[in-house]
């Protein structure tokens, strides 16, 4: 090379080192040779590469000089010119574009026999395009066409530089790279380095989900990517797993594979390999390996890249942490130090954090059931509906998704314009629009949207929605009572096309989506596919499914009406099996409370406040509850205390069952509600059923559920309350742990309370209805939260009256007066239909007799009820 062109080449490093000649040298007599020129280009770019300035005029006199004397450079002097104006980044993109040209023409006309002897430098000419920014349009299209027929003859690096290039600048061309696809075969693939095949596994993930998934890691790379582990550099090896987690495992892939992956991952984890980005990579590669592809739930690595994470903390970036989290989230792997330090950090960082980073640590906060403080979560949402404009439907999705998990409704509201915005421009796919309803459904705002959207997005095109979006879907119109026309708007549609997919596609759902659709419709009364869902249910007797969604068909049907009997066989046979099980497990033994022959007994020790049994089964016992004692309470601990006698423990139905005899495993198991069916209000009195054995409980269970179980109430109620009243069936919401009352919503569950008037009675100015009730379901406070909204609230109810009137109430009635009577249920040794009933205790009816019956008819009940102490027969089956 001309030593002049090299000395001021290599003289450029920022000062003024270069002289006029230099500058004028390109376009004169005595220019350099083609040859010059190219590695002057070369040497430049290596020196801009490095940071050091570069005159604006000496690059455009040399750039002019490329495009000028392009025709005259040899193949190879070609490519580095090429290089070097895409390093260079000259403004004027048509000199790029002309080098190119010249390249893919050299290509075409030498063809593949030319590309076996020598190499093509596609993969340079595709690469410097894209990193370039000029790779787009119609020219790339006309460079993939160019290359296409002569795919078989190039090299391993031409494949993966061209792969690369077409996937970085998103110019996705399916047949491009289904035909690289097919062209790394075996043979093909064992001449790949390692950063070749990162950069191919690289491309195809980075496609992936523009082609539906149809781009996978076929058995030859796999097995390519395999035999490399050793020898990839850290960023090839984190990048190459990352896609091969993205794009899924080949069918054939062995789990020693997998192990050798761990190995060789843990290996270079003790060797302190990975930097952030890393870091960051491989624990989004190993959640998905280890846990999507094969459910392992092997977190081992995962756990040393947390805890490896941890340590350096301070050089994670925003985006780091937020792969991280991403990880934890989706393997489920809750690594508290490492939260506590995501949320410290997030408190003082919280600015620095992108928009769809915020979005997924939120999401994977929510993912992991942890406990964001309040505070944190509002001013998360704060940043993000500041950049409101940049939320896609599936960032303000999983943000209101993880809102619900969360139970942070405080903020709900909030997101009401957002989620409308989205839905109105139709931004949403059918995961988003059904994640988006479900929650908004949890958050009780799914009112104040536009249900209209989502009701003709759905019955617009149905068949894009799989079976668990239509589920949530459904969910979510029933639990806020969508039905007719609701907040203006015709929602009709909306379920006869949920119960004709529901029918045409029963057999897409599993156990669980199954038993959500049977609830939901039952909830609304509609019950055309209600036959169709329990006829796959019961089909699927040899598939597992879990016990919440068997109890929720159960319920489902009774409450529609609708009799299936094989379905309430196979739910009674898997239970009733599943304690038996237990029972063996825990060595459950029976032992009686009352000695054989004796019959229970009220005799004084109810009426002075204390429990006693009513009736005692060999698995069963009925209990009577007196006022003031609690039924179940989550936080019990494991014994009674013995130091403070007047610890409201002492009033835990549990501690009284054990004082009497030899205790059941089940009175000491959470899980199974310490073998109570079901409470009673604190203030309220009367019967309850416990078992003593898991079987009894399982089978006491489906009953309940079934509605097999009649449970009748004798209540007083304030006001007059009409002879033609004989239905209460408004939802009802309760708030888990609050003390709020329960409130009848169109957001609560389907609650129906059944009542048939027994007395009129007054006391002074002062009327009173005596009714007898029966419920059909069990919901917190039921009885009391229907009369108060029918206007008539029980008497001496400090929870759902004014606190006036409750101490008026408690001048004559001492407590609440609502009596569990009586109770109907079938045993399980010997099977026969049982009933127990317990007479009103002496208090209520020391406050009847303060009052005076409105009729004679009224008299003659009230007259019933003080000799026999429950209300005459009312529902035609006593």
């Amino acid at each position: 090379m001309n030593s002049r062109w090299r000395r001021q080449a290599l003289a450029l490093h920022g000062y003024e080192s270069w002289t006029t000649d230099v500058l004028v040298a390109c376009c004169s007599p005595r220019k350099p040779s083609a040859t010059q020129l190219a590695h002057c280009a070369w040497t430049v770019a290596k020196r801009a590469h490095l940071g050091h300035n570069i005159s604006h005029e000496f690059l455009h006199n040399l750039i002019y000089a490329c495009q000028f004397r392009a025709a005259q450079f040899t193949d190879h002097e070609l490519q580095c010119t090429l290089w070097a104006v895409g390093i260079l980044r000259a403004q004027d993109n048509k000199v790029l574009s002309h080098l190119a040209k010249e390249s893919m023409q050299r290509l075409q006309r030498d063809g593949p026999s030319a590309l076996q002897r020598k190499s093509s430098g596609v993969g340079n000419v595709f690469w410097v395009m894209a990193k370039s920014h000029v790779f787009t349009g119609d020219l790339a299209t006309h460079m993939v066409l160019q290359v296409a027929p002569l795919m078989p003859a190039l090299s391993p690096r031409d494949l993966a530089g061209m792969c690369w290039a077409c996937a970085f600048a998103q110019h996705v061309d399916a047949p491009l790279f289904f035909a690289i696809s097919r062209t790394c075969d075996v043979s093909k693939l064992a001449g790949f380095s390692g950063q070749q095949l990162a950069n191919l596994a690289w491309a195809f993930a980075r496609v992936h989900s523009s082609w539906h998934g149809q781009l996978s890691i076929s058995a030859w790379f796999w097995a390519a990517i395999v035999k490399n582990l050793a020898f990839f550099k850290p960023h090839e090896f984190s990048i190459t797993l990352w896609a091969v987690a993205k794009l899924g495992l080949p069918e054939n892939a062995k789990m020693q594979d997998l192990h050798l992956v761990e190995r060789v991952g843990a290996q270079r984890l003790r060797e302190g390999q990975f930097g952030p980005q890393e870091l960051s990579n491989l624990s989004c590669a190993v959640a998905r390996l280890f846990v999507s592809h094969i459910g392992s739930g092997d977190i081992a690595l995962l756990s040393m890249l947390v805890m490896i994470a941890r340590e350096r903390i301070m050089e994670l970036q925003p985006q780091h942490l937020a792969n991280m989290m991403w990880s934890l989230g989706h393997a489920r792997f809750a690594h508290k130090p490492f939260l506590r330090d995501v949320l410290d950090l997030m408190d003082v960082r919280g600015p620095t954090f992108a928009t769809i980073e915020l979005v997924g640590l939120v999401w994977s906060f929510a993912r992991l059931h942890v406990s964001v403080a309040p505070s944190l979560l509002a001013q998360a949402s704060e940043m993000l509906l500041s950049a409101s404009q940049e939320l896609t439907g599936q960032c303000v999705a999983n943000v209101v998704w993880s809102l619900a998990i969360l139970s942070c409704s405080s903020i709900a509201d909030q997101w009401i314009q957002p989620v409308s915005t989205v839905l109105e421009l139709g931004n949403c796919n059918p995961q988003e629009l059904s994640n988006t309803a479900w929650a908004m459904m949890r958050l009780r705002v799914l009112k104040h949207i536009p249900i209209k959207l989502i009701a003709s997005a759905f019955t617009g095109n149905v068949d894009s929605f799989n079976s668990q979006n239509i589920s949530n879907l459904v969910l979510a119109f029933a639990r806020v009572g969508c039905d007719g026309t609701y907040n203006g708007c015709s929602v009709a549609p909306f379920w006869t096309a949920a119960m004709h997919a529901t029918t045409a596609r029963t057999t897409e759902f599993n156990t669980q989506e199954l038993a959500n659709l049977c609830w939901s419709f039952a909830a609304m009364k509609k019950t055309s596919a209600l036959s169709s869902i329990a006829n796959e249910f019961v089909r699927r007797e040899h598939e597992e499914a879990d016990q919440a969604s068997m109890l929720a068909m159960l319920w489902g049907l009774s409450f529609a009406g609708v009799r299936h009997f094989a379905l309430f066989r196979r739910v009674r046979h898997y239970l009733v099996s599943r304690g038996k099980k237990l029972d063996t497990k825990r060595d459950t033994q029976l032992h009686r409370i009352l000695p054989l022959g004796v019959a229970a007994t009220n005799a004084g020790k109810f009426d002075h406040g204390e429990p006693v049994i009513a009736a005692e089964l060999v698995d069963i016992i009925v209990l009577a509850k007196p006022p003031g004692w609690e039924v179940e309470r989550h936080t019990l601990h494991t014994e009674p205390p013995l130091d403070d006698p007047l610890d409201d423990h002492l009033f835990q139905l549990k501690w009284f069952l054990i004082s009497l005899a030899r205790p059941s495993a089940i009175w000491f198991d959470r899980s199974h509600h310490f073998g109570f069916l079901h409470r009673l209000d604190i203030p309220g009195s009367g019967l309850i059923l416990v078992a003593k054995t898991y079987e009894a409980y399982y089978w006491l269970l489906v009953q309940l559920n079934a509605n097999r179980i009649v449970r009748d109430y004798v209540v007083l109620c304030h006001g007059w309350v009409s002879q033609a009243r004989r239905t209460v069936a408004t939802p009802i919401h309760w708030t888990p742990g609050h003390p709020a009352p329960s409130q009848v919503t169109s957001g609560g569950k389907p609650s129906v309370t059944n009542i048939r008037v027994v007395a009129h009675v007054h006391r002074a100015s002062e009327w009173y209805t005596l009714l007898a009730v029966r419920i059909g379901t069990g919901r917190t406070h039921q009885i009391r939260a229907h009369a108060a909204h029918i206007g008539h609230p029980t008497v001496s109810d400090g929870k759902y009256t004014s606190n006036r009137t409750f101490r008026q109430d408690l001048q004559w009635c001492p407590r609440n007066f609502l009596h569990r009577y009586k109770l109907k249920f079938q045993g399980l040794e010997p099977q026969r239909r049982l009933q127990v009933v317990q007479p009103l205790p002496s208090d209520l009816r020391a406050a009847l007799e303060q009052l005076q019956p409105a009729d004679a008819g009224s008299a003659i009940a009230l007259h019933s009820l003080a000799l026999n102490g429950v209300p005459p027969a009312t529902w035609g089956d006593s």
